[in-house]
């Protein structure tokens, strides 16, 4: 009888055991494919007579991208004449891993560069006056103009059993923050989440030099902090391959929490940011003897610490029953700015939704410089 008691708690501490791993095993694993976070796809170019999977092999990783945007004026606009405006570019983003040859968790060279052509913007050449700063964009890639540029290189590695990653060199903001909404529309208010409407650091094929750090708080929520270059210059073309901080004005401190949970068994994306700058930004109204800065002999005043906030989510909310990667999910962005010295305000509106359903306000304003 005293062993038929104690086998009796053995199954039953086998049968506890087991139960969370099976609860577990029935919750799906985190796929963004819904919200746009598509996985790469084969080459157009395959395997390329057998050079990718010899550069693979040794840590080499890269993906080679095509991208052309047109839009035209059918009519309308500051300036009515009809125009079809026309830009494209070739990217080249790579990572190389050195792990295997010095044994550092994760550590890894990271690279991006980006070709632009045809310097042919609607929105400044037919849609508004040039005269004003554009509030947007139709052709979200056209920034930079024609030119070459190093969109960034830099060193990462983790520690802490991967839940801490550390990334230094000359960087672009995109490879840490701001990453829960995909660019999947032209527009360039629809591309991506709002952080970019700081005027304060740029998008994609802009670098300057910086440090950041991930930590993964959970394995849902991470917290993310850095400490990057202002330099307003680093837009020039004479900046495009520098490693100079010749410009440079001060820092950015941004920081960032991120989340990405199951919801009713469905993936999402949230995050909420603060952006904060020493870097002398130009009062909008204010001059420097109290008055309008337009009619002050001294100019505009300048503020060295000013701050910009941005949130965003990013949820899919139904799911095609033959496949569990394909579904609607609907995304919301906006951003609070120092207003200051920032001209635009924006409300909570939805940019992107990685579907083919996306609520568009009637009016929106954002900017976000590519």
């Amino acid at each position: 009888m005293h062993n038929k008691k104690i086998n009796q708690l053995l199954i039953g501490a086998m049968l506890a055991a087991m139960a969370p791993a099976v609860s577990a095993a029935d919750i799906p694993a985190w796929n963004g494919s819904a919200l746009g976070f598509e996985a790469g796809q084969q080459g157009l170019l395959g395997d390329m007579l057998g050079i990718r999977p010899i550069l693979e092999e040794n840590g080499f990783h890269y993906n080679l991208g095509y991208l052309n945007e047109m839009a035209y004026n059918a009519g309308g606009g500051y300036d009515h004449d009809k125009h079809l405006a026309y830009i494209d570019q070739v990217s080249l983003t790579f990572t190389q891993d050195l792990e295997r040859w010095t044994g550092i968790p994760d550590a890894r060279l990271e690279g991006n560069i980006v070709n632009r052509n045809h310097d042919d913007n609607l929105t400044t050449k037919r849609l508004q006056d040039p005269r004003v700063s554009f509030n947007d964009l139709s052709q979200e890639s056209w920034g930079g103009g024609s030119i070459t540029r190093l969109g960034w290189l830099t060193f990462a590695r983790s520690f802490d059993d991967r839940r801490l990653t550390w990334r230094i060199g000359m960087m672009n903001k995109v490879q840490t923050f701001d990453q829960i909404i995909p660019c999947d529309f032209q527009l360039l208010t629809q591309c991506g989440g709002k952080s970019a409407n700081s005027l304060t650091w740029n998008n994609w094929n802009i670098h300057t030099w910086g440090t950041t750090l991930e930590y993964k708080l959970t394995p849902t929520v991470t917290l993310k902090g850095g400490v990057m270059e202002q330099n307003p210059q680093a837009t020039a073309r004479s900046h495009a391959w520098s490693w100079s901080t010749k410009g440079s004005k001060g820092i950015l401190l941004p920081m960032e929490i991120e989340t990405r949970p199951l919801i009713n068994g469905l993936p999402g994306a949230y995050n909420l940011g603060v952006v904060w700058t020493n870097a002398p930004q130009s009062d909008l109204y204010s001059g420097k003897s109290g008055g309008a800065g337009a009619t002050d002999p001294q100019g505009y005043a300048e503020h060295d610490s000013t701050w910009f906030m941005y949130a965003g989510l990013n949820q899919q909310i139904t799911r095609h029953t033959d496949d569990p990667l394909r579904g609607m999910s609907v995304s919301l962005s906006g951003s609070l700015s120092d207003q200051r010295s920032n001209y635009i305000h924006t409300p909570p509106s939805p940019p992107p939704c990685a579907t083919a359903v996306c609520l568009t306000p009637a009016r929106r304003t954002g900017l976000a410089s590519a």
